[in-house]
């Protein structure tokens, strides 16, 4: 059912895959997929390879039907970018004290800047839009 144009933003607030795929062709699937695998570390998307297309696909990229999935790890990393434009790498701890509060071990995490500062506001922003409205929609209903 074609609904007409959508701003992104109110597309994604009400799910509209057509409108996320049309934005996959428009920034470059191959282009998308790199950038997953490359600056967001998300190693568990499959590169094209032996005549598979991987997760080189509309439905791999644009709708979350990865052929392995990522992990947990890979996802929660990928969203620290949407802070300040920067990746940082997920840890499982910061610091660790003994009982006089030395630190025993210290994982100090490094970022890479990904996205303009902007870009990843703007995101989130969608993001949050997103959340609100589907909230509204749900109180309407009960």
């Amino acid at each position: 059912l074609y609904r007409g144009r959508w701003p992104v933003s109110d597309a994604l607030a009400h799910s509209l895959n057509t409108v996320s795929a049309r934005l996959l062709y428009e920034v470059g699937m191959r282009h998308s997929l790199d950038f997953l695998r490359e600056r967001l570390h998300m190693d568990g998307l499959v590169a094209p390879a032996d005549g598979t297309a991987g997760d080189l696909t509309v439905s791999s990229l644009a709708l979350g039907q990865q052929s392995r999935g990522v992990t947990l790890r890979e996802l929660t990393g990928a969203y620290t970018v949407l802070t300040d434009g920067v990746f940082h790498a997920p840890v499982s701890y910061r610091r660790v004290l003994d009982r006089e509060g030395r630190v025993l071990l210290e994982n100090r995490v490094g970022g890479e800047v990904c996205l303009r500062r902007e870009t990843a506001a703007l995101v989130t922003s969608m993001l949050e839009e997103g959340v609100k409205q589907n909230r509204r929609i749900q109180i309407m209903i009960w």
